[in-house]
């Protein structure tokens, strides 16, 4: 006689086969990179910053086009050469324009004293997604 523990195991395997079958990991992957880019300028820029916060920079520089690469790298340096850096405070803006967002971003870390960098953020829509086309520092 089997009991009910035997049928819930049964059914639990069978349904995490179907999720393995279902979902292979380059479309999990893709799911999360990509989830947000299509909604809007705001929600790439968080993003970006999200990602580069988390020193994941090769999914941030997917968000960015080649015109805006140098500027990327630059951050993408800044990050590395000080590991305690982290991003406390993002502050998004609606710009004039759709494809303009200016960002207010406070660095900061235990041992230094936060500093506060405003960005202009140029957004286009390419092939049905938003991407970075160029990041200009607005502060010294």
């Amino acid at each position: 006689m089997l009991n009910r523990h035997f049928y819930f195991l049964i059914l639990s395997v069978f349904f995490i086969g179907i999720i393995f079958w279902w979902q292979t990991p380059e479309s999990s992957i893709s799911a999360m990179v990509e989830g947000k880019q299509n909604s809007n300028p705001l929600a790439v820029v968080k993003d970006y910053w999200k990602r580069m916060d988390y020193r994941q920079f090769d999914l941030a520089s997917t968000l960015v086009t080649e015109t805006a690469k140098k500027e990327h790298a630059y951050l993408e340096k800044v990050l590395t050469e000080n590991p305690f850096l982290s991003i406390q405070r993002i502050t998004c803006e609606a710009g004039s324009n759709q494809n303009e967002v200016p960002v207010k971003i406070l660095f900061g870390s235990a041992i230094d004293e936060g500093k506060q960098i405003n960005y202009l953020f140029e957004l286009e829509l390419r092939e049905g997604r938003w991407l970075i086309t160029s990041i200009t520092s607005l502060s010294n």
